[in-house]
């Protein structure tokens, strides 16, 4: 529910409960031990989490995200590069989709204000507080600011599909 910056949590039997973010939400991911959920935002130039767990508490009523990548704030320049390196340094705008890849561990998203296509790489031992950030593909006239959805084959080929312009974009491995 972005423009009401929260989430909604559908449970089986249960009634829908609705959760505040103070961000609004445009993408989600699971991690591969379903712990947390990622979520990128409009306007909170950053990747933040929230614990499954506290989500699924029905007297649970709002949550303050964790950032772990970006800045927190607006990016100075719309083709800014998202960086590699520190990912709480890096600079991070409208997160429109991500792929979180659990074979890797890494998760990757296209972020419609810089259109970088970037993955996030968890610390040392899966830490994702000491997340590192690695751009994937600069082409930016592949994409454009309306994001869309991504997937990878079994060869390691991204496709992403990119609703403003209508078609879908492959990026194959190097």
């Amino acid at each position: 529910d972005r423009d009401n910056s929260r989430i909604a949590v559908i449970q089986s039997g249960k009634q829908t409960t609705y959760v505040a973010l103070g961000l609004k939400p445009i993408s989600l991911a699971l991690d591969k031990t379903e712990t947390y959920l990622f979520i990128g935002t409009n306007g909170g130039y950053g990747i933040y989490r929230v614990k499954v767990a506290d989500l699924l508490n029905t007297s649970t009523t709002s949550l303050t995200p964790e950032r772990i990548a970006g800045t927190g704030t607006k990016l100075a320049d719309t083709k800014a590069n998202g960086g590699n390196g520190k990912a709480t340094e890096g600079s991070v705008g409208n997160v429109q989709a991500f792929y979180y890849d659990p074979v890797v561990n890494y998760l990757y998203y296209l972020d419609s204000q810089s259109l970088l296509f970037q993955a996030l790489i968890p610390g040392g031992g899966g830490d994702w507080t000491k997340a590192t950030m690695k751009t994937v593909h600069n082409q930016t006239a592949a994409f454009d600011n309306s994001g869309g959805m991504i997937e990878k084959d079994a060869s390691g080929n991204f496709y992403i599909a990119v609703k403003g312009k209508h078609k879908i974009v492959k990026l194959t491995q190097n």
